[in-house]
């Protein structure tokens, strides 16, 4: 009977564990290319956007292009559950006004060897999400 029930105790420990998302973490040091989309939502829907967007990572740095080819470049650090860009490519407009136009500070995020998706909620009124899928 005891042998039974541990049986049954393992049986459904393996059926939970399989049951849950696999998130693996992103390996910065990894060369590796992505390509996808971005959303950015407000409340007031006054700079509603969406497009492609492209990511390419290594050695700790990263260059991406969103809003339409807007480049950000520079060093990327990652912990497990959150991503942060340090965008040092000078731009000549006030991002803290509006929404982000680049990859630029620190976004949840979640990988799971195919598909990277991060997002980040700024202030109380809008949202800005980035779907990738792993192009190499």
């Amino acid at each position: 009977m005891k042998t039974y029930l541990l049986f049954c105790a393992l049986l459904f420990s393996f059926a939970l564990l399989s049951c849950e998302d696999e998130k693996l973490p992103l390996n910065v040091n990894k060369h590796q290319k992505f390509e996808g989309s971005f959303k950015v939502k407000t409340d007031t829907k006054a700079y509603n956007q969406s497009g492609i967007s492209t990511l390419e990572i290594s050695n700790g740095y990263y260059k991406g292009t969103t809003y339409g080819g807007v480049l950000s470049a520079g060093k990327l650090t990652v912990t497990s559950n959150k991503i942060t860009f340090m965008d040092t490519v000078f731009k000549a407009y006030l991002t803290h006004i509006v929404p982000p136009t680049s990859l630029n500070g620190t976004y949840d995020y979640a990988f799971d060897g195919n598909r990277l998706e991060i997002g980040n909620k700024h202030g109380s009124d809008w949202v800005e999400t980035h779907s990738f899928k792993l192009k190499n």
